[in-house]
């Protein structure tokens, strides 16, 4: 792997860091992202993915929220929405959560600021 890419891997790792909420095993973390080596439009799937995922009634007890690690290698970002799981004062609806997904989309491809 070329030091430049590398880099641009750190730098979106850090991201995805920083998103997540349970700030464990950041190492492993770090090693199986590298494996992965998520492009910047992958990156930002996982990053939708996390902003539904952290209104689960599973994860309001941070001892119930994957490793980072983990939730990489389990490909967790692919899961689907699934709106009965949610925390009620958390959960947004699902057209609110798909409206939202639609507008980053569109903003990623300049049809949108």
């Amino acid at each position: 792997m070329k030091l430049q890419e590398k880099e641009i891997l750190i730098e979106r790792f850090d991201m995805f860091y920083k998103a997540y909420p349970r700030k464990v095993s950041k190492n492993q973390a770090l090693k199986t992202w590298l494996k992965l080596k998520p492009s910047e439009e992958l990156l930002n799937e996982m990053l939708e993915a996390l902003k539904w995922q952290v209104g689960l009634k599973t994860w309001e007890n941070k001892q119930f929220i994957p490793h980072p690690s983990t939730w990489l290698n389990a490909g967790k970002w692919e899961d689907e929405f699934d709106s009965n799981l949610m925390v009620q004062e958390k959960k947004k609806s699902e057209k609110e959560i798909l409206l939202e997904i639609m507008a980053n989309k569109k903003r990623k491809m300049g049809i949108i600021k």
